[in-house]
């Protein structure tokens, strides 16, 4: 069986041999490599902030949040890579690793009150407002 050669070549670098671009695929294989990082969103509420963050085959064990110093953290605990004796791999772009994001934290966010829950892969962090601080409206009386 022979390797399977992924490549994006222009038209005009197509003439040019293989054999040129191997001395730069190490180079390719760094720029091409799937992102170490935790992708995430974060959105705000009218009681509470809510982050959103992708952690496709992790499971409640393997997660960390924690908040320090007006800091929230997820991280996910290093996973072993599965041993394949007497494997030759043609494509391996999946990565084995722990992998984490911090966030500050708004003034008005409650950290005694996180919440978090994890649904298809994506973990769900919850931050209550302290009611001192949000927004509130005041009732002008007349005399």
């Amino acid at each position: 069986m022979l390797p399977v050669r992924l490549t994006c070549r222009s038209p005009l670098t197509r003439r040019v041999p293989d054999s040129f671009f191997d001395a730069f695929e190490p180079l390719g294989a760094w720029l091409d490599r799937p992102s170490r990082s935790m992708s995430l969103d974060v959105r705000e509420q009218d009681d509470s902030y809510v982050i959103e963050a992708d952690v496709p085959g992790i499971g409640p064990d393997d997660l960390e949040i924690t908040v320090e110093d007006g800091v929230l953290t997820l991280a996910t605990k290093e996973r072993a890579e599965a041993e394949h004796e007497r494997t030759t791999y043609h494509v391996r772009e999946r990565r084995y690793g722990s992998v984490s994001r911090s966030i500050w934290l708004t003034a008005d966010s409650d950290t005694e009150s996180i919440k978090a829950s994890l649904q298809n892969g994506v973990i769900v962090v919850t931050l209550a407002k302290h009611e001192a601080l949000k927004p509130r409206k005041i009732d002008v009386q007349a005399e």
